[in-house]
């Protein structure tokens, strides 16, 4: 859990991030990435350690600090101040907004929160830096078109779909129609705006760019120290 994460370890293990060399790699960039969980559960220790290393944040060009969170603990003042940092952005965590469809146990009021969010994300980053990851099931699939149109309303621009494969206790049931379903009805979407950027991906990350385990440049770390092939697995001492 985050509570684990002492100011000492944070700084530490920063100090050895931005001293990792990536020259050699295909994409030369380093992401910082805050993730839960819900990391906004402890925004004071994130902005903390912005606040503390903000000297070397500024001094760097080649990291993005990204914060990947479900939005319902969003604040103005928490994203005027994050977003104030170089190379800084937010995730937001989004399958659908269709409360009958969710999986995320969202009720209405924590769906308006969301939006709302998304607007003020939107309204500090730019509509392009507003990014929605969604993991869509074969049963959301039936209403992607119009849960996009409604992100889009609210000044989303990059949206990020990723087909879900397992939900933790089976595999999905996808059939060759309900992808073809997703398919068209995404496409018909990003048909219509032109201005937005739609892509398609694999569970944790676009297609042709890293995904984790095998193969990938990912991983994770827990407050103990303990690493991981990825992070859906970080701190899961079993």
């Amino acid at each position: 859990e985050m509570i684990l994460w002492t100011d000492e370890i944070l700084d530490f293990l920063f100090k050895a991030f931005t001293k990792v060399d990536t020259s050699h790699c295909w994409n030369t960039t380093k992401c910082w990435d805050w993730f839960g969980g819900e990391p906004l559960i402890y925004k004071q220790k994130i902005l903390d350690f912005m606040r503390r290393n903000k000297d070397a944040i500024e001094a760097t060009t080649d990291v993005e600090y990204a914060l990947t969170t479900n939005a319902t603990l969003i604040t103005e003042d928490f994203v005027e101040e994050f977003l104030t940092y170089n190379g800084a952005f937010i995730i937001v965590s989004l399958d659908t907004v269709f409360l009958a469809d969710d999986n995320r146990n969202h009720n209405e009021k924590s769906m308006k929160q969301v939006l709302s969010a998304l607007n003020i994300i939107s309204k500090h980053a730019g509509p392009y830096n507003t990014s929605v990851t969604m993991t869509v099931s074969p049963e959301q699939a039936l209403t992607i078109e119009s849960a996009l149109e409604i992100m889009y309303r609210v000044g989303v621009r990059n949206f990020l779909v990723n087909p879900l494969i397992y939900n933790k206790t089976e595999m999905a049931s996808w059939t060759i129609e309900s992808m073809q379903a997703l398919r068209d009805r995404a496409l018909r979407f990003a048909d219509k705006y032109k201005d937005a950027v739609l892509e398609f991906g694999a569970e944790v990350a676009p297609k042709k760019t890293t995904n984790c385990l095998t193969g990938g440049k990912n991983f994770g770390i827990d407050g103990s120290g303990d690493v991981t092939g990825c992070f859906f697995f970080s701190n899961d001492k079993k």
